[in-house]
């Protein structure tokens, strides 16, 4: 099959592709959401559980229609990622990765493993479906969780999973080991990790991504090709780029963004 002029949202694609720009943003941001709307859905399970029936405690024999809402929707989300996981292995999905083998069978892991895989997916001819289930797994994902995420994102822990934590909290708890992390201590040392090392494009979407930008990857293109964005040299076949810049444009983007979302508004 050859790829298709026009995406399934009416926008142009490139001629290699069969999504446009704008959904494999939409896409790569429904993903990076991912890790941080399970610990969401997680919450309001348990929470939901906790909560006593009329006249007493919990039932155990009865849950609660709130709670199979979110069971059922974090259920569909994993049989998604689970079908695109195994598309991409099938399919041989293009990858920068360095992880060729499969992710971990966590929800996090899927997702961070797919994002790596967005653009491939725009190149293949079932990636208009990709954009669409994932999307709309986690849309209604969101729909049964019963607060919004007001989240910020901190790094990873030691053991790897991604950290989040309310405004202003002071320390942040691991859901996977437990381990409780001073924030202050954790902007430090990702002020440091930003600070010494370069990152590829990929990797700089997946980085702005987790910390809270929703800047499409066409704009971080157009930044790079117009040298707001400056390329520092090469790591194997690709260019790499300072992720403070990236992020210090990304605010501005962002501010801009609001600003003239307020005057439509």
């Amino acid at each position: 099959m050859n790829p298709s002029s026009v995406c399934n949202c009416g926008r142009p694609t490139r001629d290699d592709a069969y999504v446009c720009e704008d959904c494999l943003s939409s896409l790569f941001a429904a993903l990076g959401e991912i890790p941080a709307l399970d610990d969401e859905l997680e919450t309001t399970i348990t929470r939901q559980r906790a909560l006593p029936t009329e006249g007493g405690a919990a039932s155990a024999e009865a849950p609660m229609p709130w709670n199979q809402r979110a069971s059922d929707a974090r259920r569909h989300l994993r049989h998604t990622l689970v079908t695109w996981v195994r598309h991409c292995i099938e399919d041989d999905i293009r990858s920068s990765d360095p992880n060729t083998g499969w992710p971990a069978d966590t929800i996090a892991a899927m997702s961070r493993w797919l994002m790596w895989r967005v653009d491939g997916l725009g190149l293949n001819d079932l990636g208009p479906d990709a954009v669409e289930e994932i999307t709309n797994a986690v849309a209604s994902c969101w729909r049964v969780v019963d607060r919004p995420a007001e989240r910020t994102y901190h790094g990873p822990c030691t053991c790897g999973r991604d950290l989040y934590a309310k405004p202003r909290a002071a320390t942040v708890t691991c859901p996977a080991c437990e381990t409780e992390h001073d924030i202050a201590a954790l902007e430090t040392r990702n002020r440091g990790l930003i600070e010494s090392r370069l990152w590829t494009l990929d990797e700089l979407m997946t980085a702005l991504g987790r910390f809270g930008f929703r800047v499409p990857r066409k704009t971080v293109q157009k930044w790079i090709e117009r040298h707001r964005l400056v390329d520092h040299g090469e790591r194997g076949s690709q260019r790499v780029y300072a992720l403070a810049d990236a992020i210090e444009l990304a605010g501005q983007w962002e501010a801009r963004h609001a600003r003239s979302t307020t005057v439509v508004a």
